[in-house]
């Protein structure tokens, strides 16, 4: 890839990630790296075709053929460019977007936590300590540079958020409690910069 930092080829990264994030997280069983490769296949395929998307069809083109190769991992292959393309673009600094430090405050509480994430469906029953984002909030209030324009509203169903609470603020957010249904345990929240 020719690594030239462009704003359309870091939002690109940005942009796939998201959509495989919300993909993988509309499903209840584990999605393996072949399915992920697909789901990131799916999203990037029109962008070729894609006028707009001129001056990085050559990196689309390299990560479709990439995810082509048997055990390829497309996932990792993104996460790894996004990672030097911000490194270029701040001057190797490494400043984390906003939608980076969401991430990685829903991978703690997964990893550390055991707190699930996931994209609200009113639909499906709410499961308890499972971290519920909606979907149309993410795609309407993170723009194209990954910044969290607007507050963004949580629900939990948890005897205690207090965790929460504290593991946000590593991540340089806060929370807010907006509402809670004693009886269900059930909290609103919302996350701030």
């Amino acid at each position: 890839m020719s690594m030239e930092t462009s704003p359309q080829l870091i939002d690109i990264v940005h942009n796939t990630l998201i959509h495989l994030y919300l993909a993988v997280s509309q499903t209840q069983s584990f999605v393996p790296s072949h399915t992920r490769n697909q789901i990131i296949s799916k999203y990037l395929k029109p962008k070729l075709k894609s006028p707009q998307f001129k001056a990085v069809k050559p990196e689309i083109k390299m990560l479709l053929l990439t995810g082509k190769k048997k055990n390829a991992d497309l996932e990792a292959k993104l996460l790894e460019l996004r990672e030097i393309l911000e490194k270029k673009d701040t001057g190797g600094v490494g400043l984390k977007a906003d939608v980076d430090r969401l991430f990685a405050y829903l991978a703690v509480l997964h990893e550390q936590h055991n707190i699930d994430s996931k994209m609200f469906d009113e639909n499906i029953p709410i499961v308890s300590d499972c971290l519920y984002l909606y979907q149309h909030e993410l795609e309407q209030n993170i723009n194209d540079n990954g910044t969290i324009t607007a507050a963004l509203n949580m629900l939990i169903q948890a005897d205690n958020v207090d965790m929460l609470m504290s593991v946000v603020r590593e991540f340089d957010f806060q929370i807010t409690t907006q509402g809670v249904d004693a009886a269900q345990s059930l909290h609103r929240l919302q996350l701030h910069q």
